[in-house]
């Protein structure tokens, strides 16, 4: 019998010292040790670039409609830092099946203000039709229940009016 923790600790010691406070260098990720202070002074070139990086994706995810938010906040940097820097600007999934997928999770999860921003933003993108959007909508109604969906049917074609309106005054 494998638990996951009996996985986690068959593999704890296959990760390269250092690798969970930055990214390792070519080095580290060969299995080399590196010296400590090396990475403390990677680490903060490190955490800026990746601000800045994921400063540029959240406005390109959302649009332009987003509020850029405060730096020395440790849940709005570690946001920035991995989940825009780092995960958004993967390239194995377009930006349309990364926000299909959200979709999907964020009306099972039964969000409805979080639906809104995220059709409103595709939309805007052009990742996605109103048609498309109404579709999908049906289709997460088939596996998230219909009350999970019909409570995104609002948010959803307020989305559509919002970003119509935001194309014409354009």
């Amino acid at each position: 019998m494998n638990s996951d923790s009996d996985s986690a600790r068959k593999h704890a010691g296959s990760w390269p010292r250092g690798y969970c406070e930055t990214e390792p260098t070519p080095r580290a990720a060969a299995g080399h040790r590196t010296h400590r202070s090396h990475h403390k002074r990677n680490r903060a070139m490190t955490e800026k670039t990746r601000r800045e990086i994921g400063l540029e994706t959240i406005k390109d995810v959302y649009a332009g409609d987003v509020v850029t938010p405060p730096e020395g906040y440790p849940f709005s940097d570690i946001m920035l830092e991995q989940l825009f820097a780092e995960l958004w600007t993967r390239d194995t999934l377009s930006m349309r099946d990364k926000r299909i997928l959200l979709l999907g999770i964020i009306a099972e999860k039964g969000e409805p203000t979080t639906f809104k921003i995220q059709v409103k933003a595709s939309l805007k993108r052009g990742e996605m039709t109103p048609e498309e959007a109404r579709e999908l909508l049906l289709f997460i109604a088939q596996y998230a229940g219909y009350p999970r969906a019909a409570g995104m049917l609002a948010p959803l074609e307020e989305a559509i009016a919002e970003a119509a309106a935001d194309k014409q005054a354009t």
